[in-house]
């Protein structure tokens, strides 16, 4: 084939390190090369090829692979998938800065969610497509076999995937950072969620949580439902509270802990355990006002 020896030929001649393209008769394929690094022990070039049936497709390859180094990618970098990132990110990046109470979430949401739908596509090519797609299943079929309800809608909620998708960012961002870029852009930019419905609240009157209380006043948990009804503290610190934390001659409640469910990190297993108050202004003194109310439930003479 003359012609496309002499396209190689004239190939060939493009500038030192703007890539080469040739013709390989026995695949009946063009492909291309490009200088992406030089090795440090040999001082030889490292190469990286791209190949397609046409000269004008191999050229478009071979002009992305220059804008990328342009940009300051590994051109040769790693080919992992999306799931295998995740699991990378977790491990060196999450685990590390994340309370151990927040992990778990992190983590549970990545596997269960986001690498079913998308972990099996390599990292370098995850389009925001890909993940529009992903956020949209997620909004209208996203509940587990678990989580179903048949009294319930099949999707996760806004608030939920919202929480999916930030932390599929700040994964995906990490993949962007250092001098072996794994990804030049991060492709959650650009996806979009439902506008926010506001939900109308209709809130416990006074006389309605005593009513509820009364209801429940011989159930285990009903000095837990006084506190969250009258005091406000976190579900967490409400779990954490021991009946020395509450002073009834100044009145007062101390807020010194909160009960919170904690991964293993070597075995994977949660558990509930007792754990300090989210940061340190969490831990607190709430005054009791109301002594006749305590007095009116029993929890004081």
């Amino acid at each position: 084939m003359p012609r496309k020896k002499r396209s190689e030929k004239k190939q060939r001649a493009r500038g030192n390190g703007e890539g080469s393209i040739y013709w390989d008769e026995s695949k009946k394929r063009y492909y291309a090369a490009i200088t992406v690094r030089w090795n440090p022990v040999t001082g030889k070039p490292i190469r990286q090829k791209v190949s397609a049936k046409t000269q004008a497709e191999v050229l478009a390859k071979l002009r992305q692979l220059e804008m990328e180094r342009s940009l300051g990618a590994r051109l040769d970098r790693e080919k992992v998938t999306v799931a295998e990132w995740l699991e990378r990110w977790l491990t060196n990046y999450a685990e590390l800065k994340l309370r151990d109470t927040v992990y778990p979430g992190y983590r549970s949401n990545m596997e269960l969610h986001v690498i079913p739908i998308i972990g099996h596509i390599p990292l370098k090519d995850l389009q925001t497509d890909d993940v529009q797609t992903m956020i949209n299943d997620l909004l209208k079929n996203g509940r587990s076999d678990k989580q179903k309800d048949k009294k319930e809608k099949p999707g996760l909620s806004r608030r939920t995937v919202e929480q999916i998708r930030a932390i599929l960012h700040e994964a995906l961002g990490q993949a962007k950072q250092g001098p072996n870029k794994l990804i030049l852009d991060n492709p959650v930019d650009g996806t979009v969620l439902p506008p926010k419905v506001k939900q109308e609240v209709d809130p416990f009157t006074e006389e309605d949580a005593e009513k509820f209380l009364n209801f429940i006043i011989r159930h285990r948990l009903f000095a837990s439902y006084f506190v969250a009804f009258f005091l406000g503290p976190r579900k967490g610190e409400i779990l954490g509270l021991m009946w020395d934390d509450i002073d009834f001659d100044r009145k007062i409640l101390e807020i010194k802990r909160e009960l919170a469910r904690i991964i293993d990190k070597e075995t994977g297993k949660q558990y509930l355990d007792f754990r300090p108050t989210k940061t340190p202004k969490s831990e607190r003194i709430i005054p009791l006002r109301s002594r006749d109310k305590l007095r009116f439930w029993g929890l004081t003479t």
